[in-house]
């Protein structure tokens, strides 16, 4: 199991140590990683700049809410990886959120709308059985 932190912001540093210590009891079957450790990456055109919270495509900025960011950023991490729409509601709503789990579907539309050549056919973000597929066509890996 993974578990992305995906709003780190300064100070957040002694909350990311004291998540790992809690999780430490799990004998790494648990993983935390931090946007702020993720360097940007490149899929098919699209660049993810994690340090920045900026993403790209062919080189022109996407701009992105808050939420649409964090979650591209968690199907990103998992690419390749079928990614439920119950986790990306906790991960980036939060389990105490009063919004219902279609905001994922609304949110994913829109990220569609604005990162897709063609929405109706995506090449980033598939639906897939279970929830999204980030396509897994990593082209670079370059420090943030």
């Amino acid at each position: 199991m993974r578990i992305i932190v995906v709003n780190m912001e300064d100070g957040d540093e002694e909350l990311l140590l004291e998540l790992m210590d809690s999780v430490s009891v799990h004998e790494g079957k648990i993983e935390v990683i931090s946007s702020a450790a993720v360097p940007s990456v490149s899929f098919k055109g699209l660049t993810i700049n994690c340090g920045k919270r900026q993403v790209f495509r062919e080189d022109k900025e996407i701009r992105l809410t808050r939420l649409e960011y964090d979650v591209l950023y968690l199907l990103a991490a998992h690419a390749g990886q079928i990614v439920s729409k119950e986790l990306i509601f906790k991960a980036v709503w939060g389990s105490a959120s009063e919004d219902t789990i279609k905001v994922v579907a609304n949110t994913v539309s829109n990220l569609r709308g604005k990162m897709e050549p063609n929405r109706h056919c995506p090449i980033y973000i598939k639906t897939v059985f279970g929830g999204y597929l980030f396509c897994d066509e990593m082209i670079t890996d370059t420090p943030c």
